[in-house]
């Protein structure tokens, strides 16, 4: 088996209990999310799961097409990374001092072309958008001075096919 990342895009109407059986498919076939998110699409009313799994490209057709199956859902479709543009955000909150506020971590900061968010009393919190792998760079080279909390969302991601939709409505 040959493993790759995907990006699974399902798109729906708004409706309450459809995650819980989409997990269920997922979870029948031992596959885990590395990430999971829901956006408004460009369709109004439809809105967007974008799931990253890191799968043998024929499981991942087999689960698009079961997906595709469900009642609520309105189109599955899976995308190779060279298919999207996609970007995630990390936020990082560290404890406010000298080091942090003047020393290294600012270099590391700059560095990796991420951003002061907020500096309130005793914290500071940054932001970086990027791949999962540059926010978990960043993440790493942060830690000697003391993350005290730490957040990535999801993917959101657009196509690079000419295409501006990827379904058929």
């Amino acid at each position: 088996m040959n493993k790759e990342r995907f990006t699974i895009l399902v798109y729906i109407e708004k409706e309450i209990c459809i995650l819980n059986r989409m997990s269920l498919v997922f979870s029948r076939r031992k596959i885990t999310f590395e990430s999971i998110s829901l956006s408004q699409s460009e369709i109004d009313g439809v809105y967007k799961y974008i799931i990253v799994v890191t799968e043998d490209e024929n499981i991942v057709k087999n689960l698009v097409l079961q997906l595709n199956k469900q009642v609520d859902i309105i189109n599955t479709s899976y995308h190779s990374e060279s298919d999207l543009i996609y970007q995630e955000i990390a936020l990082y909150k560290l404890k406010r001092n000298k080091m942090v506020t003047y020393g290294k971590a600012k270099e590391i900061i700059k560095a990796h072309n991420a951003k002061v968010l907020i500096a309130e009393d005793g914290f500071t919190v940054f932001i970086k958008t990027g791949s999962s792998e540059d926010t978990q760079r960043l993440f790493y080279a942060l830690e000697p001075f003391g993350i005290l909390e730490f957040t990535r969302s999801g993917r959101a991601v657009i196509s690079r096919l000419k295409e501006d939709i990827f379904i058929n409505i």
